[in-house]
């Protein structure tokens, strides 16, 4: 996670990372009790001006937390309502829904501050999932791996709290497709439209939209995707989903195997209108390596938007 550090060309680098003990722990005892926690939340400040732009690490790994359970997913930031500072939110223990708050100020970083909410109880099953806060600001949705829920709450930008929690049970998809019981029990990613009226949620085969005010859960849901952007063999499973500033929303490739992206066009529509357009974002030009989510830059020039590709 990077965030501007208030002076000019420098910033915060955050990294969940692990113990040198930790690790050796668990390079010795491989199977343990499941877990395979992080204990070390880091933050570097770089000088991303100097170098003649290829940027310098001015400080390198301070502590935050230290052997504290930390998920290796969840971990996000919102602009304070004073428009300088940012929160920084980080996922704690297993089996809990805890959350670790900071202040990130200019001069300083404020906290721990900790929450707990009594559900859900994230499990040690923590390779996938995601952490997404609304574009205002107000809300924060969390999808967790194998776990079919979504957390919901409410987001105070002053005090950095949240409250008014909401566990809503996400679809699952029963149609008999090949490993359906593996490919619909993993949630990849999550994230709110532009107009913040809808939650988007990727599973590993369907890609499902939520408006989280409608109050019938039968008109609330509604599939975006079912089933492969490419064909079936070749088909790499969605992953986590990501807002660009030109509208839309971009969908991250689980194991960043590909160049192609598929996309949501139309993302504060409801049901159909919302659109699918199947792998219309494509780096073949200039990359040589995949992505599991888009650059940015890309994101902003939209450059190579193209008709869907062929299987």
């Amino acid at each position: 996670m990077i965030l501007p550090k208030g002076e000019q060309w420098r910033v915060y680098v955050f990294i969940c990372t692990l113990t040198d003990v930790k690790y050796d722990y668990w390079n010795t005892n491989p199977l343990g009790d499941g877990r395979f926690p992080h204990d070390l939340l880091l933050y570097n400040i770089v000088d991303i001006n100097a170098n003649g732009g290829l940027g310098k690490v001015i400080e390198k790994n301070k502590v935050l937390l230290q052997n504290v359970e930390l998920q290796k997913i969840g971990m996000q930031a919102c602009r304070h309502h004073n428009g300088r500072d940012w929160w920084l939110l980080k996922q704690g223990r297993y089996g809990t829904n805890e959350m670790y708050r900071f202040l990130v100020k200019s001069d300083t970083i404020l906290g721990p501050f900790v929450q707990t909410f009594s559900n859900p109880k994230f499990s040690v099953n923590d390779l996938f999932g995601q952490m997404t806060f609304s574009s205002d600001g107000k809300k924060l949705a969390i999808v967790h791996c194998t776990q079919s829920d979504l957390f919901i709450a409410d987001f105070d930008r002053c005090s950095g709290e949240l409250s008014n929690p909401k566990i809503v049970n996400i679809p699952y998809d029963s149609t008999t497709i090949p490993n359906t019981a593996i490919i619909d029990s993993v949630v990849g990613g999550v994230c709110f439209s532009p107009n913040n009226q809808f939650i988007y949620v990727s599973k590993w085969y369907n890609i499902y939209q939520y408006e989280w005010n409608e109050p019938d859960s039968s008109l609330a849901w509604y599939r975006v995707q079912h089933g492969p952007d490419t064909t079936y063999l070749q088909f790499q499973y969605y992953n986590s989903l990501h807002n660009g500033p030109d509208g839309r929303i971009y969908i991250g490739n689980f194991g960043a195997d590909l160049k192609q992206m598929s996309v949501i066009d139309h993302p504060d529509s409801k049901g159909a209108r919302a659109g699918f357009c199947r792998k219309c974002f494509r780096l073949d030009d200039t990359t040589l390596f995949a992505f599991g989510s888009p650059p940015a830059s890309r994101i902003l020039t939209w450059a190579q938007r193209v008709e869907p590709a062929g299987p």
